[in-house]
């Protein structure tokens, strides 16, 4: 009779062309196959690394011992539908997604958290500081452990929950909760509860952007992080996602409609500019960003990463060459002026950064004491810096009459995002009166 043996050999262990490591073994006609966690890389091509033996070997007990639950869940993860955390863990760990900047990145995964939470933990629904409609200021803030907790509990979830039917519950409750308003805004008033056409759009608008946001997470045809969703080298290749996910994805987006773009008033500029003394004596970081906003339209982010060499001085002609976008590409912005650049230099505190404070300051404070001046002044617009941003484009539009200007000053991607704000702006021409300069002698003999 022929001896059995109860010892693992290296053929029971392989590498897959895709670096992952797979243990095959028949006992007693039962045979496992598993996918294992364990990614060590080879020292000899001949050795298999300690760790994938030692899990390998584990695995092995498990059949041998009989512990069938045990081993029913370490089931390879191409056998059952992913869980949450194993997608946001596979998305993080995309190559692609780190050329995303942190915020954007946290913000894609919050918003898909916030969604399902709303429907499976409602007590972890809304975890923003913001307040619904008739609600007073809220004081206590969500902490972090409570926003960790909530990912914690989603992590462990299935993403079989990831159906159209969860996106259509998720916009009833957040029909229900009605708008969400910042601390600083003030509360429209109403004689009844229902909601106002404005509020309506509001709500509709913060709906498609949280959606937008969650599904990007699956982003198929992404500029910056191309087809996660590719079978074969996507971010989920290792990963069996459900079915239903495909309605998750298509379920209808509420479409708050297009709305024209107002610009702030003259006295809401005016308050503005009133106070710039005031704020270069106490804040002149802060101050230089107002200006550079207001005269070249930079974003924030622009503004926080412009160094001192990115301006070039050509024939008396200031340009900020930016290398560092949003769309990736490299924008040129003529609009700087001697006046000011010659006004940053005076102020220099920092000889490579045109703001200065450091790192910390530019990354976490320079926004807030923007914004804590705009709020002095009575600013109520949920933007404050990239509000100046749009109003340059603004001024630009009207000064220029060709949005594609505007386009190339801004860098949009996009002209019919260029469009959608300033073309009320390039509309308001006045007609020349090409009659003005002949002579009129029935008018003089009318007078």
């Amino acid at each position: 009779m022929k001896k059995r043996s109860f010892k693992l050999t290296p053929g029971n262990i392989r590498r897959t062309k895709t670096g992952a490591w797979v243990f095959r073994k028949k006992v007693n006609k039962k045979a496992i196959y598993r996918t294992l966690k364990t990614r060590a890389e080879t020292t000899h091509a001949d050795r298999i690394p300690p760790a994938v033996m030692k899990e390998a070997e584990e695995l092995y007990a498990m059949l041998l011992g009989g512990r069938e639950e045990e081993l029913k869940a370490t089931k390879s993860r191409k056998e059952r539908a992913a869980t949450i955390g194993e997608i946001i863990e596979a998305f993080k760990a995309w190559p692609l997604t780190r050329s995303l900047t942190r915020t954007t990145r946290s913000g894609y995964i919050n918003a898909f958290y916030s969604v399902i939470a709303s429907v499976h933990l409602p007590e972890y629904g809304d975890v923003a500081g913001s307040r619904v409609s008739g609600e007073p200021v809220r004081k206590d803030r969500p902490t972090r452990s409570k926003v960790l907790k909530r990912n914690q509990l989603i992590d462990k979830m299935s993403s079989n929950i990831l159906t159209g039917d969860l996106v259509n519950r998720w916009i009833k409750i957040r029909m229900k909760r009605g708008p969400v308003y910042q601390g600083h805004e003030v509360l429209p008033e109403k004689d009844s509860g229902e909601m106002t056409k404005k509020e309506l759009r509001r709500v509709l608008l913060s709906m498609r952007t949280k959606l937008v946001d969650a599904r990007a997470i699956f982003a198929k045809n992404s500029r910056s992080t191309g087809n996660l969703m590719c079978c074969d080298t996507g971010a989920y290749k290792d990963l069996k996602l459900p079915e239903s996910l495909d309605e998750f994805l298509n379920a209808k987006t509420p479409n708050p409609g297009k709305k024209k773009y107002k610009a702030p008033s003259r006295v809401e500029i005016l308050d503005l500019i009133s106070g710039l003394p005031e704020l270069h004596q106490t804040h002149p970081e802060a101050y230089k960003a107002f200006k550079i906003a207001y005269s070249t339209g930079l974003r924030i982010d622009e503004i926080r990463k412009l160094k001192w060499s990115d301006i070039s001085d050509v024939n008396d002609k200031y340009k900020i060459i930016l290398e560092e976008t949003k769309n990736g590409d490299e924008r040129v912005n003529e609009y700087l002026g001697e006046r000011l650049y010659l006004e940053l230099w005076k102020m220099k505190s920092d000889p490579v950064f045109v703001i200065g404070g450091g790192l910390t300051y530019r990354k976490h404070q320079l926004g807030k004491d923007v914004s804590t001046y705009f709020r002095s002044k009575g600013w109520t617009r949920i933007q404050c810096l990239h509000e100046l941003r749009k109003y340059f484009g603004c001024l630009l539009a009207k000064e220029s009459k060709d949005l594609s200007v505007v386009m190339r000053a801004l860098g949009h991607s996009d002209l019919s995002t260029t469009q959608n704000y300033y073309h009320d702006q390039i509309g308001e021409t006045h007609n020349p009166d090409f009659a003005a300069s002949l002579p009129a002698p029935g008018l003089e003999a009318a007078a």
